[in-house]
């Protein structure tokens, strides 16, 4: 007999990656959603949902200060 709970392994980070960035643009599939509620641990959504704010904070600054630069002002 199988232990249920010894059967779940945890995600893998390129998985909490690929998730965290489908759900971030609004396009995750119920089954792949299903799936990390499951067998994901939400300490790691949480850090891989900060890391992606963040880099997405750093791509609209770095965006806005070039154009500002190659405008002149």
């Amino acid at each position: 007999m199988s232990d249920p709970e010894f059967e779940k392994k945890d995600l893998s980070l390129i998985d909490v990656a690929k998730s965290t960035a489908m759900s971030f643009f609004g396009v995750q599939r119920g089954e792949i959603r299903e799936r990390d509620f499951n067998k994901g641990k939400i300490s790691h959504f949480i850090i891989a949902g900060l890391i992606f704010t963040i880099l997405f904070i750093v791509l609209i600054y770095t965006i806005v200060r070039v154009i500002l630069h190659n405008t002149g002002l």
